[in-house]
């Protein structure tokens, strides 16, 4: 008995190893190249929504009828809830000022020499 559970311990760990597939003939698998892929990746952009667009999409969410309407809405178009609570919020606190585009970065101050 003890003989059965050393030979198959044995076994299982050749099978972990890959000596019983290499006893067999079959080949190794492909050896992994030691210097990693040097391919750049492109970096994504950032989407850019237009006041127009964020307003209609704010119209089409109100008067959206029926359970799951405004899912289906942000499906179509490949929004998020937040992007529409965010728009909501912003058309709250300034309509078309507050969905304008606004520029990224430092803010920059031109000082006049007189």
């Amino acid at each position: 008995m003890s003989k059965s559970i050393t030979s198959s311990a044995a076994l299982a760990a050749s099978e972990r190893s890959g000596e019983a597939a290499n006893a067999a003939g079959a080949e190794l698998p492909a050896p992994r190249p030691l210097v990693p892929d040097s391919e750049v990746v492109a970096r994504p952009q950032r989407r850019r929504f237009t006041a127009e667009y964020k307003l209609s999409i704010i119209d089409q969410a109100d008067s959206a009828q029926g359970a799951g309407a405004v899912g289906a809405l942000l499906r179509r178009e490949g929004l998020y809830s937040s992007h529409l609570a965010t728009w909501r919020e912003q058309r709250k606190q300034g309509e078309f000022d507050a969905l304008t585009a606004k520029k990224r970065g430092p803010k920059v101050f031109v000082s006049r020499v007189p």
